[in-house]
């Protein structure tokens, strides 16, 4: 039942979050990486362009939208970097219980 899928979902976190058809792991952090960097200089840019319009600047939803953007894009290069880590040989990092992120997202 439900704690068998926990006990997979435990297993399994760090292939559903740092793996990729396409790529192997390292490159995967790499783009996950370089794509959240590409994300928060944007969103930077734009704080800092919208500066005059102050905390009238949070009313509009798109800015919503780029800044949620911005911390999902952050999230998922923090959970493809800590998978990779657990998934390696001899881990840098002892292997820890399933993050708060993991558990919340399956």
């Amino acid at each position: 039942g439900n704690l068998s899928q926990a006990m997979q979902g435990e297993m399994e976190w760090p292939q559903l979050f740092a793996t990729s058809r396409r790529m192997n792991p390292m490159t995967l952090v790499f783009f996950r990486g370089f794509s959240a960097s590409v994300f928060v200089v944007h969103q930077l840019a734009h704080f800092w362009a919208s500066r005059d319009e102050g905390f009238f600047y949070f009313i509009y939803v798109t800015h919503w939208t780029m800044i949620l953007g911005t911390i999902s894009e952050c999230l998922l290069f923090h959970l493809a970097s800590k998978g990779m880590q657990q998934m390696l040989p001899f881990p840098t990092a002892r292997r820890v219980e399933t993050p708060m992120l993991v558990r919340i997202e399956l």
